[in-house]
């Protein structure tokens, strides 16, 4: 009695690395630190069609303008989504 349960975390249960990022599955993570630097202004096309500016250091990881797209869309399960670079000639 007043033992607390030790519970595998979801990434845990899956064989993943202790800490391999943000998952907005768990509870409690905070996000790594951005690095500084030179920011740069991306513009996302929504599905609705409407485009957002997003700045982000240059040297930053993907997953930081996933991030920042997933809170302006107060997404809470972030995981489902992704996003998409189309290069010059329209490929992705």
């Amino acid at each position: 009695m007043g033992e607390i349960e030790q519970r595998p975390t979801p990434g845990s249960r899956l064989g993943a690395p202790e800490n391999s990022g943000i998952s907005t599955l768990e509870r409690g993570q905070k996000p790594p630190p951005t690095p500084s630097g030179k920011l740069v202004s991306i513009k996302i096309q929504m599905l609705d069609d409407t485009q957002e500016a997003f700045e982000v250091p240059q040297r930053a990881p993907g997953k930081v303008l996933l991030d920042a797209v997933c809170n302006h869309l107060n997404l809470v399960e972030g995981d489902y989504f992704g996003l998409e670079f189309p290069d010059h000639k329209k490929i992705t």
